[in-house]
């Protein structure tokens, strides 16, 4: 009995769908009667509708994708443009380089500076000085003890400061100092103030002080007090 009853229900919900589905389509007859448009032509409507909505869809998706394409080629064009930049700036880097190679001398010259500079002079182990100012009365001499001030820098004048001091006191030529000073400080004067330009061999070799491995120290070194009359050892 049980299954007769679904029979039944099944039976009756397509007999309710049938009748609905023909009174949709008596009430679309009727419409399309009043309004003059036979089936034919509805359909034909239909399709053409079908037909904008789907070049309409098309034009869309190649507008999206044009836009895309133009984004992409923008993107890579910018790349384009940075590492260019990136490039000029690491031959000019270069070029700066082989010139500071090739003129020593203007590397270590400050180039903010209003104090008079004087000529850079050559010293053995490679280093280099020249004089701000020129102190008075006797030249340092080995084994002199004197007391200085000083500030080292990484490169030049305007490099990282990694060393200073107001008031440093040493021995010239007993090893208390790196060879750049024990050479470049001599013939100084009290009163001086020398610059000095000191490449790895002469300062501290491989070590990394603050001016990278390899890099030149720049040390501005005066004299505050000497005495090279004390007795030598």
């Amino acid at each position: 009995m049980g299954r007769r009853r679904r029979n039944s229900d099944s039976d009756g919900d397509d007999l309710e769908d049938y009748f609905e589905r023909k009174r949709q389509k008596s009430e679309e007859a009727q419409r399309n009667a009043v309004s003059g448009i036979s089936e034919e032509e509805r359909q034909r409507r239909k399709a053409a509708k079908k037909a904008r909505q789907k070049e309409k869809k098309l034009a869309e998706r190649k507008q999206q994708e044009l836009k895309a394409q133009e984004a992409k080629l923008a993107k890579a064009a910018e790349q384009e443009r940075l590492e260019k930049k990136r490039q000029r700036k690491r031959e000019k880097r270069e070029r700066d380089r082989l010139k500071k190679a090739a003129n020593p001398g203007e590397e270590a010259a400050p180039s903010k500076s209003s104090e008079p500079i004087g000529e850079v002079k050559d010293l053995p182990m490679g280093i280099k000085y020249y004089d701000k100012q020129v102190g008075s009365g006797p030249s340092l001499e080995d084994r002199s003890r004197i007391r200085v001030s000083y500030v080292g820098r990484a490169n030049d004048e305007s490099g990282k400061v990694f060393d200073r001091s107001n008031d440093f006191s040493f021995k010239i030529g007993k090893g208390e100092v790196i060879k750049g000073w024990d050479i470049g400080i001599r013939s100084m004067k009290k009163g001086g103030t020398r610059v000095l330009i000191v490449p790895p061999k002469a300062g501290y070799g491989n070590r990394d002080v603050g001016a990278g491995v390899g890099g030149k120290l720049w040390f501005q070194v005066h004299v505050k007090d000497n005495n090279p009359n004390q007795q030598k050892r």
